[in-house]
């Protein structure tokens, strides 16, 4: 029994250790993960679809046993899945917690999810297919990532599509560092809101992330479910072109309202603090570099952690928990 502790829980790292208990075959207990869901309401829609969507194949049991949540491995299988997400949710979650278990089948698999495709709680779609996915296939894991229509925070009607192949492991140098060489462009995605506040941030992307308003698109999504309102700006890197990207809030968890001047200028203060952060550190960002680093150490892959990316340690430490 792996046991991942409260005291380093983030929900990366729980949703890891239950992609990594799929994989291994190997049971995991996330001690106090059921006060820390209860304290972090976000993230139990989340957990709510893995439980069913494990129920449902048979991959896996959860089960809360005091203030701990179990997690028991089932039988691996590849085949063609459907699932729906709760509205609280995220497909893309579900898309990185079954990668890893699908990727070591011996035949093709294909995800159709339809639910919340950009949540705040996880990356955007473009993220997915331009940087996470290109690394991994750098390492021989071969997937794909198709976005059929935008679902935002409170919808049901997004849907993406995703199929993902046996891998064929092969080893790279991760040390975290790029060369960046320059900003590609920036898209702003804003649905069901007025386009005025994508205007703002088209002018704030420069003042803020010092892109140039000439790089920056406006889409207006006309067939998405639910409104909603994202930012990406796109830089080319000796790697992979890296995604660095913010989700507006539009509701709150209990559905209010919450989109306004204020939420639009602190969103593109984040984003830009992202941006200016890794341009000036030339660094895959820490979030990025966790999603990478199962893996890195499945392939063998030489793996270096850059110095104050304490979350990446720990992620590394829990891995090779299941690996050892």
């Amino acid at each position: 029994m792996i046991t991942l502790r409260n005291e380093h829980v983030d929900w990366l790292m729980i949703r890891q250790a239950l992609s990594l208990s799929l994989y291994t075959g190997k049971p995991c207990s996330i001690t106090g993960g059921f006060p820390w869901l209860m304290a972090n309401p976000g993230f139990r829609g989340l957990m709510s679809d893995f439980e069913n969507i494990f129920a449902e194949t048979g991959f896996a049991s959860l089960t809360v046993e005091g203030d701990d949540v179990l997690c028991v491995p089932g039988e691996g299988r590849f085949g063609n899945f459907r699932f729906a997400t709760h509205q609280q949710s995220s497909a893309i979650e579900v898309l990185l917690l079954l990668l890893p278990l699908l990727s070591a089948q011996e035949f093709r698999s294909k995800l159709e999810i339809r639910g919340v495709t950009h949540s705040g709680l996880s990356h955007p779609t473009s993220f997915i297919k331009e940087t996470l996915l290109e690394i991994l296939e750098k390492m021989g894991f071969f997937a794909s990532c198709t976005l059929r229509r935008f679902g935002f925070t409170g919808s049901l009607g997004g849907e993406i599509e995703s199929r993902i192949y046996p891998a064929e492991m092969s080893k790279i140098d991760l040390s975290g560092r790029v060369d960046i060489t320059g900003i590609i462009g920036a898209r702003v995605y804003i649905s069901g809101l007025d386009t005025i506040h994508a205007e703002r941030e088209k002018t704030l992307l420069k003042e803020k992330a010092g892109v140039p308003e000439g790089s920056v698109s406006i889409m207006q999504i006309i067939d998405a479910d639910g409104p909603g309102n994202i930012i990406e700006v796109y830089y080319g890197t000796s790697l992979v072109p890296m995604v660095i990207s913010y989700m507006v809030p539009v509701h709150d968890s209990d559905g209010a309202m919450v989109f306004n001047d204020d939420a639009v200028e602190a969103a593109m203060n984040e984003l830009g603090h992202r941006c200016n952060n890794f341009r000036m550190k030339k660094l895959v960002p820490e979030t990025v570099f966790r999603e990478i680093l199962p893996y890195a150490v499945l392939t063998g892959s030489p793996v270096e952690i850059p110095g104050g990316y304490q979350k990446a340690a720990e992620t590394l430490s829990l891995i090779e928990d299941f690996l050892r």
